[in-house]
C-alpha cells in the first residue's frame, strides 16, 4: 500500500494544501492543549469549567495519540525507508528520536482516563510540539546533530576547566573557610577543639 500521500500531510516541510491544513490545526490544538493544563491549576476555573476542560484535554490528547499512529502507518514512505518491509520501517521510526517524542506527546491523552493529575504534569510537553514545524529550531537541530562531536568536545572542556577552577578553590580555602569549603570528613587530629 502507498502511504506517501499520508506521509505528506504529516511531513512539516510540505507544500501541500493538505499539509498546511493540518500545521494550523495541529498549532491551534497543541496551544488549546496548553491552555487546558494551564487553566486546569488554577482552582476556581476547575471548579466552574471541569468538564468542559476535560473535554477538550480529551479532544486534544486523541488527536496527538492519532497523529502518533498515523505517523507510525506512513514510516515506510519516509526516505530512506521505501525499501525496507513495512514492519520494520515502522519499528525503526518507533525508536527513532521523532517516533520517542511523538509517543511521548501522546501519552497525556492515555494518562488521562486513568491519572488525571499525571496526563495534566506531561500536558505541558505539548508546547515541544512546535519544535517539529519550527525552521529555525529544525535547523539548529540540524546544526547540533552534524556537529555533535565538536560540541561534545567544547562541553568536555568546560566540564574540566570547571572542576579544575572548583578543585583548585576547595584546596586554596578549605583551611581558612572549613564552613563553607568542609566536607563530611570527620576532623583531622590538629582540627580537633582541645579540652
Amino acid at each position: 500500500m502507498d502511504y506517501r500521500p499520508l506521509y505528506r500531510v504529516l511531513d512539516p516541510e510540505s507544500p501541500d494544501p493538505a499539509a498546511r491544513i493540518f500545521r494550523v490545526v495541529h498549532h491551534v490544538l497543541a496551544a488549546f492543549g496548553i491552555a487546558i493544563v494551564l487553566a486546569e491549576t488554577m482552582e476556581p476555573v476547575q471548579a466552574d469549567y471541569g468538564a468542559e476542560l476535560a473535554a477538550g484535554f480529551y479532544v486534544v490528547g486523541g488527536f496527538f495519540i492519532a497523529e502518533y499512529l498515523l505517523r507510525l502507518i506512513a514510516a515506510p514512505s519516509k526516505p530512506g525507508h521505501e525499501h525496507l518491509p513495512a514492519w520494520r520501517a515502522r519499528a525503526l521510526w518507533a525508536v527513532s528520536p521523532g517516533g520517542i517524542f511523538d509517543l511521548v506527546c501522546a501519552l497525556p491523552g492515555v494518562l488521562f482516563m486513568t491519572e488525571r493529575y499525571w496526563a495534566s504534569f506531561f500536558g505541558f510537553i505539548w508546547a515541544s510540539k512546535y519544535v517539529r514545524y519550527s525552521p529555525g529550531l529544525a535547523s539548529l537541530g540540524r546544526v547540533v546533530r552534524n556537529e555533535r562531536q565538536s560540541l561534545f568536545s567544547v562541553l568536555l572542556g568546560f566540564g574540566i576547566v570547571l572542576l579544575t577552577a572548583a578543585s583548585i578553590a576547595y584546596l586554596l580555602e578549605r583551611e581558612a573557610n572549613p564552613a563553607v569549603f568542609g566536607s563530611n570528613r570527620s576532623p583531622r587530629p590538629r582540627d580537633r577543639p582541645s579540652s
